[in-house]
């Protein structure tokens, strides 16, 4: 064959070629796994509906699929008393429970919405015990 009869199998074979070597790239990816379905990986934040000085709550969440940890603060309305540690818990379906450690320990249970979760939290350290109070947390960022 001459170079000029070689051209239309080249035009058909060589786009075929490039179009499995792309397909097979993009199902190949760059080596990540991305989480599947909902995350809760974000910063979440609400204040408790304690009887007297309620507690703004934050939880810093990294989700990995199901598995929660990550930090949490807490700090008065008034001012005072911070508190930080770390958070371990789980998720499945829309139930969720958080246990914050550290200079606070407790629980978190109840149910995410979308960018909300609703329930209650109990917590204290080795001289008080508190709540169950009404906790709100929103997604303020991911």
């Amino acid at each position: 064959m001459t170079e000029r009869e070689n051209r239309p199998v080249t035009r058909v074979f060589l786009p075929a070629v490039l179009t499995a070597v792309t397909l097979l790239a993009t199902a190949c990816g760059d080596g990540t796994t991305e989480p599947e379905g909902p995350s809760l990986t974000g910063t979440w934040e609400g204040t408790e509906e304690a009887d007297f000085l309620p507690y703004d709550w934050r939880f810093e969440i990294t989700d990995n699929q199901g598995r929660l940890s990550g930090t949490y603060g807490v700090r008065a309305l008034l001012g005072y008393d911070d508190w930080t540690g770390s958070l371990t818990g789980s998720w499945q379906g829309s139930d969720v429970t958080i246990s914050p450690s550290g200079d606070y320990r407790g629980t978190f249970e109840g149910t995410v919405s979308g960018e909300t979760m609703n329930g209650t939290i109990e917590y204290g350290d080795d001289d008080t015990d508190l709540g169950p109070y009404g906790l709100t947390l929103r997604r303020t960022s991911r």
